[in-house]
């Protein structure tokens, strides 16, 4: 799992109108109308990843395509990603006219807002957690048939150096949070990860877990 400082990736990867029996021109509005706010939608600041996150807004659209209220009417559970969502919107407006029927003036669609980590960062995610997996070793002098879990942050820099290893979560064991820390430290270079032009690094989270099954290389990070 891993948490950014700055937003990196996001896609919207649905965007319908909250209409009934929505028509051909609708859905090529949503379509051309999700491109624009997926241009301007950023993995919400300080949420960790890998993971999807789902909001739900509803929009009030003029005639030519400026938003004129936007609000949330389906919450993702983090506050930031509530807020880059209603944001990306603001920051698409005005957006492609929509099909609105003769006489009206606005348009009125609700439309779900999905955060899902890009391909290149989640293929990153894999290869920087398996490259740990290699230096983590079942700590001496904890019992076997214990279950831990520590949580590790640390910097990653472009060119994949780490840094900063630090303890955000201890398992209680101190021989435990010295492996967690170990397995980090001693990894050195992770790859180089996809971080736009303006990043030069970007601060990384790592839940590091010891199970009674415990393998080398399986039994850190399994959701990455």
């Amino acid at each position: 799992m891993l948490t950014m400082p700055r937003t990196l990736v996001a896609c919207l990867t649905a965007l319908l109108p909250g209409i009934a029996a929505a028509g051909e021109k609708e859905v090529q509005w949503a379509r051309e109308a999700g491109v624009r706010i997926g241009q301007h939608l950023a993995w919400p600041r300080g949420t960790a990843l890998p993971q999807k996150l789902g909001a739900t807004v509803a929009l009030v659209i003029d005639r030519d395509g400026a938003v004129s209220d936007v609000s949330l009417i389906g919450r993702t559970g983090s506050a930031a990603a509530d807020q880059a969502a209603l944001s990306a919107v603001r920051a698409a407006s005005p957006l492609p006219p929509p099909p609105i029927s003769p006489g009206e003036t606005k348009f009125r669609a609700t439309m779900p807002v999905m955060f899902a980590l890009g391909e290149d960062m989640t293929h990153w995610t894999h290869a920087a957690a398996s490259r740990i997996r290699t230096r983590l070793t079942w700590p001496k002098g904890v019992s076997p048939a214990r279950k831990l879990l520590a949580t590790v942050a640390f910097e990653v820099n472009r060119t994949g150096a780490v840094s900063n290893v630090r303890l955000l979560r201890k398992t209680g064991a101190q021989a435990a949070d010295r492996a967690a820390l170990t397995a980090v430290t001693a990894t050195g270079l992770l790859p180089a990860p996809p971080l736009p032009a303006d990043e030069t690094s970007f601060t990384a989270t790592l839940p590091v877990q010891f199970s009674p099954d415990f393998v080398p290389g399986r039994s850190i990070c399994n959701s990455c």
